[in-house]
């Protein structure tokens, strides 16, 4: 979800870009003993919760089953129709390769990427696009220094004409909302917000590990690993947001 200064000419809207792939894969994890549920003890020899559901009544039991699977149609059916579409996420896409063709070669080492829910899987169709525009390697002033570019993409912005109603909103990490004309999509810039892209990855990685995920948001007990915990090394803060992997697949390290 990232579109990087170096190397432009491998990356694209449909293909994330090859050279984030620069550091050895994770290996394949067996998590089964993790997932594997502690026997409970019973504290009380006169109660036996297995021995209870067998003594009640067979339609209560059916009736539950069948509530359940209603309520699982329905998840599944409120998840499919309000989930962002395909064309949706690369018209988001698109319009941060038009911010980073504006500012490229004027910015060393420019990075537009695309964060929040849009990118990790879990977006609605009304989701806003949330952008962010990676300008140093290091750590700005966000009172200051990030406000100042701000100002500069706003002129930009208007300059192109293809942004209205650009607000420029004074907040802890400040951020430039506009309305792009032509695909009616709400937008949020900020600068160098590096924990947000991290954010981003890391929600990505839960949503791709199992199908359940983004339908769920939450579930207890919970279907996917602590991927921060067991894969200290892929989610390491140090690494810089440009080096993040974008071609892993959870899936295949999920087992």
């Amino acid at each position: 979800f990232g579109y990087k200064q170096t190397n432009r000419q491998r990356n694209n809207m449909k293909l994330p870009p090859q050279d984030f792939n620069n550091y050895d894969d994770e290996p394949s994890m067996n998590f089964s003993q993790l997932n594997r549920k502690r026997p409970r003890e019973s504290h009380s020899p006169k109660f036996n919760k297995a021995k209870k559901l067998k003594q009640d009544d067979n339609n209560t039991v059916n009736s539950n089953s069948s509530n359940f699977h209603v309520l699982e149609s329905e998840l599944l059916n409120h998840y499919s129709t309000a989930k962002q579409l395909d064309s949706t996420y690369t018209l988001k896409w698109k319009l941060c390769q038009d911010l980073f063709a504006m500012f490229i070669g004027i910015v060393p080492n420019l990075g537009v990427y695309l964060v929040g829910s849009s990118a990790n899987g879990f977006a609605t169709e009304d989701t806003d696009a949330d952008i962010c525009i990676v300008i140093s390697s290091y750590p700005i002033d966000q009172k200051r220094e990030a406000v100042k570019f701000l100002e500069i993409v706003r002129r930009a912005l208007r300059k192109k004409i293809f942004a209205g109603s650009c607000d420029l909103i004074r907040a802890r990490v400040p951020i430039l909302r506009f309305t792009d004309y032509a695909t009616r999509l709400r937008c949020d810039v900020n600068i160098n917000n590096s924990t947000g892209i991290r954010n981003t990855d890391l929600l990505r990685f839960y949503s791709e590990t199992d199908e359940r995920v983004a339908p769920l948001g939450i579930a207890k007990p919970s279907v996917v690993p602590v991927w921060q915990a067991l894969l200290p090394n892929r989610f390491d803060v140090n690494i810089p947001v440009s080096r993040l992997k974008r071609t892993d697949e959870p899936k295949l390290i999920w087992s």
